[in-house]
């Protein structure tokens, strides 16, 4: 029986291509087709000021596939600049709404974090909840909350998800969305998934809580929407009766019979 024994080789590459592609390996990698991790910063400068000016998605997601050459080959590179790496394409991910590459990154920021590499931990560990209430998944949000320290628990962007979370699970529709408008970094592209569908489910509680009749401002301010005309762009489709001068009020009596199509 023929025993192998895995060698990790350090590579330091010679490549200054900050444009080169994603080329996943299948072998060791070769120096001259790898970047130092000098040009890799260069290259990552350049495709943060690509995206930003062009959004190109395509683009971006190519070439930071390929930036850490990649960053799924720690070798060629220092484990510090994979973090950033990871997260930057982290941020991209979810401004263009890529969960499925959101969450490979947060797999791997998740295992670099949990070696006390440096980065923004408390602002993607509190991404993850987020996440979970988009696909109302109680049970991993019950285990995030579960390892959380109370250093981590301090955190702005963790406190804020609490909080929010808080907010979620009884239904405290106000406090919530007062919470929503307020989100820190990043997290107003996660929250803003579960927005519409929240905003459903508060104004069926409201409808069936006002009988006879609730009035729009009222509704406007308790939502937190930021005037009239989001409001208003929020109820036109759900098909509602309304009631009073100018239409100011849902008649509850009659919209209880719309509230089993949204």
């Amino acid at each position: 029986m023929v025993t192998w024994k895995v060698v990790e080789i350090q590579v330091v590459g010679t490549s200054t291509d900050i444009t080169k592609h994603y080329l996943r390996l299948t072998c060791a990698p070769d120096p001259p087709i790898v970047r130092p991790v000098a040009v890799l910063k260069k290259s990552l400068c350049m495709v943060k000021s690509y995206w930003k000016e062009k959004q190109d998605y395509a683009f971006a997601y190519e070439v930071y596939l390929a930036g850490p050459d990649g960053a799924r080959h720690p070798p060629t590179h220092t484990p510090e600049f994979t973090v950033e790496v990871f997260e930057t394409l982290a941020h991209i991910a979810l401004e263009k709404g890529d969960h499925e590459e959101l969450n490979q990154c947060q797999s791997q920021l998740k295992s670099l974090y949990a070696k006390n590499l440096a980065g923004n931990v408390g602002e993607f560990m509190a991404y993850r909840i987020p996440y979970y209430i988009f696909t109302k998944n109680s049970g991993n949000i019950t285990t995030e909350l579960a390892y959380l320290t109370k250093e981590q628990k301090v955190d702005p962007c963790v406190s804020h998800v609490l909080t929010l979370r808080a907010a979620w699970d009884p239904g405290i529709y106000h406090h919530f969305f007062c919470l929503y408008c307020h989100a820190p970094c990043m997290s107003c592209y996660l929250e803003d998934k579960f927005a519409d569908r929240e905003h459903k489910s508060a104004i069926k509680a409201m409808i069936r809580t006002f009988c006879p009749t609730l009035p729009i401002s009222y509704l406007q301010a308790e939502l937190a929407f930021e005037g009239k005309a989001p409001c208003q762009a929020s109820l036109e489709p759900l098909g509602l009766a309304y009631t009073g001068p100018d239409n100011s009020s849902v008649d509850c009596c009659l919209s209880l019979v719309h509230l089993p199509a949204f």
